[in-house]
């Protein structure tokens, strides 16, 4: 696979074995009790309270298509050797009617380093663009895919999210 790098540089040499996969909703629904423990372990702070409803929600959200699941990694003896575990799905902005793609979820199985989250990125923005979305947008607590983000990517890490209790 190769990622679309028409803008920005091209991704670092040594990463050209990885792929960044996507699940169909089939393939997500035979796989949930692995899947579903990484989307529990990297649930954003709101939803993790209720972990079983929102598991149930977002099962059903893959099923008919309104989240996707990503596995990136690679063949190693002949087997598909699955290193990290993304979930993406539509987030509208209502004031000017742009859509973009957000990452929901993104679960390392083994450590990834700033080459293979840039392949993922690349992926995901080639993806992005063919589905006319105007951003990637996405929320982390991790300090190497924000430096990803700004270093590789050229992003913007400058927003905070938070959360109050009611």
């Amino acid at each position: 696979m190769t990622p679309d790098t028409s803008e920005g540089p091209t991704p670092e040499a040594g990463t050209d074995d990885w792929l960044l996969v996507r699940l169909l909703p089939t393939q997500v629904a035979e796989q949930w009790d692995v899947l579903k423990e990484a989307v529990k372990l990297s649930l954003p702070p709101p939803m993790a309270h209720d972990v079983p409803g929102v598991l149930n929600n977002m099962l059903q959200a893959f099923l008919l298509g309104n989240l996707v699941c990503w596995l990136g990694g690679k063949y190693e003896s002949g087997e598909f050797k699955s290193h990290c575990m993304i979930t993406t799905g539509n987030m509208s902005d209502f004031g000017n009617l742009e859509s973009y793609l957000l990452i929901y979820c993104a679960y390392a199985y083994a450590p990834i380093t700033t080459a293979l989250w840039q392949v993922i990125i690349y992926t995901l923005r080639a993806h992005a663009k063919a589905q006319r979305y105007s951003y990637i947008v996405g929320f982390t607590s991790s300090n190497s895919f924000k430096s990803v983000i700004t270093s590789i990517m050229s992003g913007n890490v400058d927003w905070t999210f938070f959360q109050v209790e009611v």
